[in-house]
């Protein structure tokens, strides 16, 4: 991966590979979450292909979009620990395999720099994003599942800006209105660190001469990326219960691992993971759903930036003890060593053939790459890999027996005693 800094704050970073016919160019815009603006920001978001100064409406973006060989355009948020990125970018048919002078790659980034330095925040289209989103943030109840764990980790993290919803909050989105959007937009590419990652088959100087011809009216700014708190110590565990229109309890754990994301410990607790309940080989899929029934779905996966674990699961309102004890009996087993060659040999496999996977996608690739350069070690896959088969059996019992519980959130049905 090769590095240029455009200006301070603002990164461009490399990630060639010649196997692709595509590219994939993103834009990562790093806020700290936080109640005050989340909202804004997913509806910064979803107003960034409705329309610019050279192209009016969606219609005209698609139709620019298919003149280039179908090129996409994705823009969308997530959580990495307590930041919000904003993810902004292009995946197009490389140069090479189009006829001469297409150049669709300088034309592709020309479109995603139009629309995110020269967005257009129409009233009309900001009022169905609005409703869209209202629409969302409500929707969101109806998927248990999900909302079970947008629960556990509102309720773990409730004093830190980590349990803020990343959907945003309904009682907020009336009082935006487009200036007041484009503001607080102006000001995210004012004052955020921004890094631009290429992926795949491109022209890495012409890439280079783009972005930095259209950064240039950007300012430098704080270089940092938002930090993440890591919550270490669990003075007292905290039980929900709550009612609702359900057929099937939720039960899900919160556990804080107590591992340094950036430490060699870190690769131990990803195998830890696998193990417990990160695959179809894991302890608690194996024991406590195929062998003892006792759950429907039973699996956990951890927050590398924030340094949790959490564990979700679905059963019987009636077997909630008898599951709860199963699945503390798991953990326990593993703190004691005791997992078998087979359960350890599968989760070290499985990681590794997932890790590899990522080189089958541009995308992937890019989303890899950009959590590396967000966490400062720029590790390569390969690297990982090495990483996780120097993992023993004994450093996997080390980083479990660190694992603390901190919350349990269950999901009881209305009628449920």
């Amino acid at each position: 991966m090769e590095h240029i800094e455009i200006k301070k704050g603002i990164n461009m970073y490399f990630i060639p590979d010649g196997k692709f016919k595509t590219f994939t160019a993103s834009v990562l815009i790093y806020r700290k979450l936080s109640r005050g603006e989340v909202t804004k920001n997913s509806l910064v978001s979803a107003m960034l292909d409705k329309g610019s100064e050279k192209y009016a409406d969606m219609r005209a973006i698609d139709m620019k979009l298919e003149s280039l060989y179908g090129t996409n355009f994705y823009n969308h948020t997530s959580r990495r620990g307590e930041c919000q990125l904003l993810r902004v970018g292009v995946d197009a048919v490389a140069d090479e395999f189009l006829p001469k002078g297409e150049n669709n790659q300088e034309k592709a980034l020309e479109l995603l720099f139009e629309l995110l330095l020269k967005s257009a925040f129409s009233a009309d289209a900001l009022s169905v994003e609005k409703q869209n989103l209202r629409d969302a943030i409500e929707a969101a109840k109806n998927d248990k599942r999900s909302y079970a764990i947008t629960r556990l980790l509102e309720e773990m993290c409730k004093d830190e800006p980590y349990g803020t919803n990343t959907l945003g909050y309904v009682s907020d989105i009336d009082a935006i209105d487009a200036p007041s959007l484009m503001r607080h937009y102006r000001q995210m590419l004012d004052e955020s660190p921004i890094d631009i990652v290429f992926s795949g088959n491109f022209d890495m100087e012409a890439a280079r001469d783009i972005c930095q011809n259209r950064m240039a009216q950007l300012c430098e700014r704080d270089a940092r990326y938002p930090e993440t708190e890591i919550k270490k110590e669990v003075r007292e565990v905290c039980t929900v219960t709550e009612k609702m229109d359900v057929t099937q309890g939720k039960l899900c754990i919160g556990f804080r691992t107590n591992t340094d994301p950036v430490g060699d410990d870190y690769y131990a607790l990803v195998v830890c993971n696998m193990i417990y309940g990160g695959s179809a080989n894991s302890k608690l899929f194996n024991n406590v759903r195929e062998k003892l029934s006792l759950c429907y779905y039973a699996s956990t996966g951890i927050e590398r930036y924030k340094g949790i674990m959490t564990l979700q699961s679905g059963i019987e309102f009636e077997n909630f003890q008898k599951a709860y004890d199963e699945i503390f009996a798991q953990l326990d087993d593993i703190k004691k060593g005791n997992v078998t060659e087979h359960e350890f040999d599968a989760a070290i496999k499985t990681i590794e053939g997932s890790l590899a996977g990522r080189y089958d996608s541009t995308a992937a690739m890019e989303d890899y790459y950009a959590s590396q350069i967000m966490l400062g070690t720029n590790m390569s896959i390969e690297d990982y890999i090495a990483k996780i088969k120097q993992v023993t059996l004994d450093d996997v019992v080390r980083v479990a027996d660190s694992i603390q519980l901190d919350t349990v959130y269950f999901m009881e049905g209305e009628d449920a005693k």
